[in-house]
């Protein structure tokens, strides 16, 4: 929605709802049977496999269930007057996010009993249904900004702009067979910080300009650092009775600042850009494996530095024909020695990180793609090279490089009078199904300290699977 109040003031409003629910994680795993028994959560996993004994331990299909609800409104008012452009506005995001990680059963055929795990699910011997996790977390996100583009002349413009951001988040952790997780509780948390930014461009002709920034940025820890606080807990007839909380109040919010230097040029047939950028992170974020809890979470690396160069080239489409390349440099470097705090029992140990590289960031990646079209024909191939990985904080296991390609071809219909530019597309992902591995799970990468496991926090970096081939059919227009 957007209003127009008189030649130099416009509103506008931007509300959005998101949902979203599926699987994830290890989803092949074993649970043991217990006898009904008060010492245990809801007296112990019940008869899974049916055959009147409580003694087995059976393979289940277990994963991680994420319901996620995300209303949110951006609200924004411009405002020019005299040589200035000035925006400010507020945002702010309600989100509810329900994580569970119930189990169902597995046939000696291999027949999963749901794979959306809704129904027939592993039960409790008090009927309740076995929960490996079982969290709610409310975030409320708020962000206020305001931010001016100053015309000095018809060749420069200086952009400063500030933003006040926070997040808030509202975890409670209902009690599960997850480790540290068998007793209720509820803890709040607020990050919250003031982001400066300046940025500038100067034409230097019609065609090329010239530009750098300077942007302060903010990432809060995940809900995870909130998880598996419950220590010691006593159950008197399946109910926790006594517990011990034990925060994990260590985990910093992440802070950098971005410095940005370049310069585009947008031709007749060509368009190309070339980068200079830096990142200066301090408390830095990974996710890492703790051995201990066999849990992903959170935990600050120190200060970090990622340098970098890249570039882009691009052609206008010619007889049919267009194509466009990228290349991208970065060194990302570790600027602090970590103490592993991976395991809360054993003794802190430094491990000399000093110099080395920041797991799961290429030094090298490539990209490149050319489309043809003609009539309403039309068909592109890209590609697309990640370079070698480091997957641990000591830098000694890596992932190694590899190169996937996808291809599209469609036809674009005559638009109608409801429909604008109706267009049926054929996709294929992986085109020669390359088969490769991956640390970032599409939520955050997930690395380890190092592999040597006598090392507190030491151990095997767990990966994925990258995508194989796959074949979709799409429709899409415009109204």
């Amino acid at each position: 929605m957007q209003t127009r109040v008189n030649d130099k003031l416009t509103l506008s409003a931007e509300p959005y709802f998101w949902y979203g629910y599926g699987t994830g994680g290890t989803q092949q795993a074993t649970l043991a049977e217990n006898t009904s028994s008060g010492s245990n959560l809801h007296n112990g996993v019940g008869d899974i496999n049916g055959n009147g004994q409580y003694t087995d331990t059976v393979g289940v299909y277990r994963g991680s269930v994420t319901k996620t609800n995300r209303p949110g409104i951006t609200l924004k008012a411009n405002y020019e007057i005299d040589n200035h452009k000035i925006l400010t506005g507020y945002w702010i995001e309600q989100a509810e996010h329900r994580q569970t990680q119930p189990a169902t059963t597995v046939d000696n055929a291999g027949n999963i009993g749901d794979l959306w795990l809704r129904n027939n699910l592993v039960t409790y011997n008090d009927g309740s249904i076995y929960q490996g996790r079982d969290w709610l977390t409310k975030s409320t996100g708020q962000s206020v900004f305001l931010l001016d583009t100053i015309a000095v002349d018809n060749r420069l413009q200086i952009i400063p702009g500030i933003r006040y951001t926070s997040i808030q988040r509202d975890f409670t952790n209902y009690a599960s067979s997850g480790t540290n997780s068998g007793a209720d509780y509820n803890v709040n948390r607020t990050y919250s910080k003031a982001l400066p930014s300046l940025g500038a461009t100067y034409k230097l002709t019609n065609d090329w300009q010239a530009y750098g920034n300077i942007t302060q940025n903010m990432r809060a820890p995940s809900n995870f650092v909130l998880s598996g606080w419950a220590n010691n807990v006593k159950y008197v007839n399946g109910a926790p009775s006594t517990y011990t909380l034990v925060p994990n109040n260590s985990i910093k919010e992440e802070t950098s600042t971005n410095y940005e230097i370049g310069t585009r040029y947008f031709g007749e047939t060509l368009s190309a850009s070339v980068a200079l950028f830096q990142v200066d992170f301090k408390d830095r974020i990974a996710s890492g494996y703790n051995p201990e809890s066999n849990t992903v979470t959170d935990y600050n690396v120190g200060g970090s530095q990622v340098k970098g160069v890249e570039a882009s080239i691009g052609t206008k489409l010619s007889k049919g024909w267009s194509a466009f390349g990228s290349a991208t440099y970065t060194n990302s470097t570790l600027l602090d020695d970590f103490k592993t705090t991976l395991k809360s029992g054993g003794a802190q140990t430094t491990l000399a990180t000093n110099g080395k590289l920041f797991p799961d960031t290429p030094e090298l990646m490539l990209g490149a793609s050319v489309q043809y079209t003609t009539g309403p024909y039309l068909a592109g191939l890209s590609a697309k090279y990640v370079g070698k990985r480091y997957t641990t904080l000591m830098n000694d296991e890596w992932l190694d490089a590899f190169t996937t390609f996808d291809f599209n071809a469609g036809y674009k219909f005559q638009s109608t009078e409801y429909l604008k530019n109706p267009t049926i597309r054929l996709n294929v992902a992986n085109l020669f199904d390359e088969r490769y591995l991956v640390a970032n799970s599409g939520s955050g990468s997930s690395i380890a300290a190092t592999t040597n496991t006598t090392v507190n926090g030491g151990g095997t970096p767990s990966y994925y699977v990258g995508a194989p081939r796959f074949v979709s059919v799409t429709f899409g227009t415009e109204f």
